[in-house]
């Protein structure tokens, strides 16, 4: 993902795969701005604002984890909706 990101620093996909790495590693220091800056992107992936919200219920925030959780919960029910529709 670091090769990826030096020869295209706005790729979102190695961004998020790179901090998805880096919080597996326990390197929390270094996945939280590779997290924040993906979000910047794309702050409705539901697959990114899953694992934001799973690294921050590791870095004991749940109140924010828990803001994320039903985020995507809505995000789900609101396509599901259009969907029916």
């Amino acid at each position: 993902f670091r090769a990826a990101l030096e020869r295209d620093p706005d790729l979102y996909e190695a961004r998020l795969g790179l901090a998805l790495v880096l919080a597996a590693g326990h390197k929390y220091a270094e996945a939280e701005p590779l997290f924040q800056a993906c979000l910047e992107v794309n702050d409705s992936d539901p697959n990114l604002l899953n694992s934001w919200g799973e690294f921050l219920r590791k870095l004991g925030r749940p109140q924010q984890a828990s803001k994320l959780f039903r985020q995507i919960l809505e995000q789900d029910e609101k396509e599901n909706r259009n969907k029916a529709a």
